[in-house]
């Protein structure tokens, strides 16, 4: 079995769906191929990711929304077969890469760093501020004489 082939089978292989010929060469080419391995790992961390999100919020028109558009996505395919629009499919996979956009959004914001300030020690309390007289500013503004 050669990496394209591992990878082929591999979701049949991870989920225990594979014959058991296919499963052994797995294991074999996975004994071997560091790729493969690591690919193994990526798809593995992977899958925690998903099953560890928690389902994203949809408004509750959502469903109702989706399936009439579905509706009219099976009306058009049905009724113009002929023009060869790509129009539904563009909108089912945007409808997708939307709820996977969803799905994903908590792992795309950059987590901020913590920031540990050191403590502030004073040694003795504040003095009194003393008021100046209204010429004592350095910069103060000029008199305006209209």
């Amino acid at each position: 079995m050669d990496c394209r082939e591992f990878i082929e089978a591999f979701s049949d292989y991870r989920d225990g769906l594979a014959p058991a010929r296919v499963r052994e060469e797995a294991r074999a080419h996975l004994a071997g191929c560091a790729h493969c391995r690591r690919y193994q790992r990526v798809m593995e961390r992977g899958v925690r990711v998903l099953r560890d999100q928690s389902p994203p919020e949809v408004p509750e028109d959502f469903l109702p929304r989706l399936q009439h558009r579905i509706y009219h996505v099976d009306a058009e395919r049905a009724l113009a077969p002929h023009m060869g629009s790509g129009a539904p499919v563009l909108t089912v996979a945007a409808v997708a890469a939307l709820l996977a956009g969803i799905a994903w959004s908590p792992m795309l914001r950059p987590q901020e760093p913590e920031l540990e300030l050191p403590a502030i020690v004073v040694s003795e309390p504040p003095r009194p501020l003393r008021a100046r007289p209204a010429g004592a500013f350095p910069f103060a503004p000029p008199d305006r004489r209209d």
